[in-house]
């Protein structure tokens, strides 16, 4: 994180975030993490996709336990994104 933290801070002002055919694991939270507080003046809304809805809840678990505001989470399957 210390790393890319001039990227980082290059995400301040983002409208739109696309989570595409990601898990979103645990190991991800340090970065969701730094992607809020770096976009907390104007939080971005989250478009997030999913192969199956039963992996909705899951996603949702980990961006909300990461501090994305659950009104900003949008889930779309996958399959909608335009090629």
């Amino acid at each position: 994180l210390r790393k890319h933290k001039g990227f980082f801070s290059g995400l301040a002002g983002i409208s739109e975030i696309y989570v595409v055919g990601h898990s979103l694991s645990e190991v991800d939270s340090p970065y969701i993490r730094e992607i809020v507080n770096c976009t907390e003046c104007t939080p971005p809304k989250w478009v997030v996709t999913y192969y199956e809805s039963d992996s909705i809840p899951l996603l949702k678990e980990s961006l909300l336990g990461s501090g994305v505001m659950h009104s900003s989470v949008k889930f779309v399957p996958i399959a909608q994104l335009p090629p």
